[in-house]
């Protein structure tokens, strides 16, 4: 049975019959037509319990819904909103100008939005989510990966469970993990967080502002500081280990050799397996220079102290050549950080509550601190803020961090 309702006449007619209003149609009369099935309104809907509304709008399947010139329903419980929208997954939906949603219960919100994987997502103008159980969200975010995550205009997620969030940050790699405008992780595992941080490999670790991290298993942390051999930590603005398991700790603290330490401001190693404290002008070096030439195994003045055949400092006490007291005390304050951090965990938020907060307390290293933490609702249940401040109960550090916390 067919039955022709209403006739909708003008560019800004509205028909209300059956208790629902029908958006102003086209300057041309528009039939509208409800069967025993389905509802059409200048387009075709042809399944059972299909709607179809606007020009050349189709819904052609079970439960279907299109509302929208040209806009396309094509599987069973798909809905399409919007002009050229259409939804070609079973129970997927499209909702924009052009937007699509090709995958199973996908849904693509904006303009040129695509969600093409199964239970995937995108959310922007041209946000494309490709992976299954993929999210893009932002103004051109793309996630190809399976549960891939790309947040922010221009983000990219490109390989399985990486996440990407922040103005064009990119996840290359499997597990990767980038956080920060431009910041880059290119290694599996990978981890790059601060603006223009970059990790290039396996299991590389680079946070603060331009760090670098280029070697499996480095770590780089600090403004620009750079760990590019395998192994190699890095720690402090400006500072650089470059060779195999070396570690530069200070201010532009260089360790240009394999098992190398340096620590301090400008400290710099000269050969392999070497410790050197102190800063540019002033450097020490300690055991472990087996070589007979000990004059040529010193960094910085020479003649002060010599070394034997097997690397030990010709001295009856190592508090003649120089204090090691500015040194433990500095490692002390990093150990207090450290237990600062352990201490600063985000409480959980309680069904139906809005705010929480939490105390907690911490140890490394000796060090104790004490945090006080929070989380807020900020709206319903999709977005919260999250902050904690620390104090350190030994060496008097403080600390604090702040973030967002989004959820759908």
């Amino acid at each position: 049975m067919r039955r022709r309702l209403s006739t909708i006449r003008g560019s800004a007619a509205i028909a209300l019959f059956a208790g629902l209003a029908i958006l102003p149609a086209a300057a041309e009369d528009i039939s509208c037509q409800l069967t025993a099935t389905a509802l059409q309104c200048g387009g075709t809907a042809s399944g059972d319990d299909s709607t179809a509304i606007g020009d050349d709008a189709q819904a052609t399947q079970a439960g279907t819904t299109a509302v929208g010139q040209g806009s396309r329903a094509f599987s069973d419980n798909a809905s399409a909103f919007g002009q050229l929208a259409v939804a070609n997954g079973v129970s997927s939906t499209a909702v924009g100008w052009s937007a699509t949603a090709n995958g199973e219960a996908s849904t693509a919100t904006g303009q040129g939005a695509v969600a093409n994987g199964e239970f995937s997502s995108a959310f922007g103008s041209a946000a494309n989510a490709n992976g299954t159980q993929s999210t893009a969200l932002g103004q051109n975010a793309l996630a190809n990966g399976a549960d891939a995550t790309a947040v922010g205009q221009g983000a990219r997620a490109n390989a399985a469970a990486s996440t990407a969030i922040g103005q064009g940050a990119v996840a290359n790699a499997q597990d990767a993990t980038a956080l920060g405008a431009g910041a880059t992780a290119n290694g599996v595992g990978a981890t790059a967080l601060g603006r223009g941080a970059v990790a290039n490999a396996d299991n590389a670790t680079a946070l603060g502002f331009g760090a670098t991290a280029n070697g499996a298993g480095a770590t780089a942390l600090g403004q620009n500081a750079v760990a590019a051999g395998a192994s190699s930590t890095a720690l402090g603005q400006n500072a650089n280990a470059s060779a195999s398991q070396s570690s530069a700790i200070g201010y532009g603290a260089i360790a240009s050799y394999e098992g190398s330490t340096a620590i301090g401001t400008g400290a710099t190693t000269s050969r392999a397996n070497q410790i050197a404290l102190g800063t540019g002008g002033s450097t020490y070096t300690m055991a472990g220079l087996t070589s007979g030439a000990s004059r040529a195994a010193q960094s910085g003045a020479v003649q002060v102290v010599t070394t034997d055949a097997a690397g030990n400092l010709a001295s009856a006490n190592a508090s003649e050549l120089f204090d090691l007291r500015p040194v433990m005390a500095e490692i002390d304050r990093v150990s207090e950080g450290v237990a600062m951090a352990m201490a600063m965990d985000t409480p959980p938020l309680p069904t139906g509550k809005n705010m929480a907060l939490s105390a907690q307390w911490g140890t490394f290293g000796g060090q104790n601190a004490l945090a006080l933490s929070s989380i807020a609702r900020i709206h319903e249940d999709s977005f919260f803020i999250t902050g904690s401040i620390g104090l350190g109960l030994n060496e008097g550090t403080v600390g604090g961090k702040a973030g967002v916390l989004f959820a759908w």
